[in-house]
C-alpha cells in the first residue's frame, strides 16, 4: 500500500513533504521519541547502514514524536539528540502527532521501509533485537541490493569429525 502524505518541519523550521521525499527513491522513515533508548539504538544502526550502503541507494528521515505539542525548547533538544547519536538527515518533527497518527504508528521506535516505488515495503513497531537483521535485510531489499544471506558465498559440503571415514566403514560392513 502507499503510505499516506504528510507535511511536516524539520528542527530547523523548512517545510518537508512526503511527496518530495518518497520521490527520491527507496527510504525508510524512523518515528522515534528522546525518551526511547530503544529510538536512539535504531537510528544510530540505519544510519550506519545507509552510509555502509551508500546515500543515493537509501535516505533515512527521522520523524521526532515527542509530545503532543512541541516548543522551541523541544525542537532544540530533539535537534541535540539527532547530532548526538550521529544522524545526519531530516529531523521533522509531528507537532501534533498528526503523521504518527495517520501511519498507525503503535510504538516508539516504529521504521517503515517505502521502496523506490512508493509503496510499503516494510514495517517495524518496536525494535526488538530479534528482528533487527530482518530490518536491515528488507533496507537492502528496498535498495536493490541482496541480502547479507544472498551475499555470502556458497560452501561446499565439507564432512566433520570423521564422518566420512565412519560412513565408508558403515559401507564395508
Amino acid at each position: 500500500q502507499t503510505p499516506p502524505p504528510f507535511a511536516l518541519k524539520d528542527t530547523g523550521g523548512k517545510d518537508w513533504k512526503s511527496s518530495e521525499i518518497y520521490a527520491k527513491g527507496a527510504t525508510v522513515v524512523i518515528f522515534w521519541a528522546t525518551w526511547s533508548p530503544r529510538s536512539s539504538e535504531v537510528i544510530r544502526d540505519l544510519e550506519a547502514l545507509r552510509v555502509k550502503i551508500g546515500p543515493e541507494k537509501i535516505q533515512v528521515v527521522t520523524v521526532n514524536c515527542e509530545h503532543p505539542s512541541i516548543s522551541a525548547a523541544d525542537r532544540e533538544a530533539v535537534a541535540a539528540v539527532a547530532k548526538q547519536v550521529g544522524f545526519s538527515g531530516p529531523v521533522l518533527v509531528d507537532d501534533g502527532l498528526v503523521v504518527f497518527n495517520d501511519y498507525g504508528a503503535m510504538a516508539l521506535p516504529s521504521t517503515l521501509v517505502v521502496g523506490a516505488d512508493g509503496k510499503v515495503a516494510y514495517l517495524l513497531a518496536g525494535y526488538p533485537s530479534t528482528l533487527r537483521e530482518d530490518l536491515a535485510d528488507a533496507v537492502r531489499k528496498a535498495a536493490g541490493l541482496p541480502s547479507e544471506a544472498e551475499q555470502r558465498p556458497v560452501l561446499e559440503y565439507v564432512p566433520k569429525n570423521h564422518a566420512l571415514m565412519y560412513y565408508n566403514l558403515g559401507r564395508q560392513l
